[in-house]
């Protein structure tokens, strides 16, 4: 009893500005196999900011909604919802329609595993992205998300299981 399997830190996570975040979530075929790990690694992550979620919205092939309510309500819509499939990493859009949809966070954190196949309009998102690639081995992933990072004040994050 109390035995923990891992221990997960994302580094950068305590920067995060604000007092709620809007998460940004790849739901594409590519995260497909992550799935089911995906929302207890997501709140833990939430958890750990300090932070309150305020929505998410998922991006696949040009594709994007979000949801909103309780941290619970918005993981549970979120698994029902996103496709997980499609091969088209619309990050742009998902942006500017996460900002259309809701009201504004302290900070957007975007996760996903592939960059952008759509253009990012970096001027017009109103709050800092923080981003946090998921298999980290892709330099196109890395330089992207680090860009974005960079020219919206905000941060890329580094997950680490130990």
């Amino acid at each position: 009893i109390g035995k923990k399997d891992f221990e997960l830190f994302v580094e950068g996570l305590k920067a995060i500005p604000g007092r709620d975040i809007h998460l940004i979530l790849d739901a594409t075929g590519s995260m497909h196999g992550v799935s089911t790990f995906l929302i207890p690694v997501l709140r833990v992550i939430v958890v750990r900011s300090g932070k309150v979620l305020s929505a998410i919205t998922w991006f696949s092939d040009g594709d994007a909604e979000t949801y909103v309510g309780t941290m619970g309500a918005i993981f549970d819509q979120f698994m029902q919802g996103a496709p997980f499939v499609g091969n088209n990493e619309t990050i742009g859009a998902a942006l500017t329609k996460a900002a259309k949809n809701t009201s504004l966070p302290g900070a957007y954190l975007l996760i996903g595993d592939e960059p952008s196949d759509d253009k990012i309009f970096y001027s017009d998102i109103p709050r800092p992205v923080f981003t946090l690639p998921l298999g980290r081995s892709d330099p196109n992933t890395l330089r992207e998300y680090q860009l974005l990072s960079d020219k919206t004040d905000g941060k890329m994050l580094h997950l680490q299981f130990q």
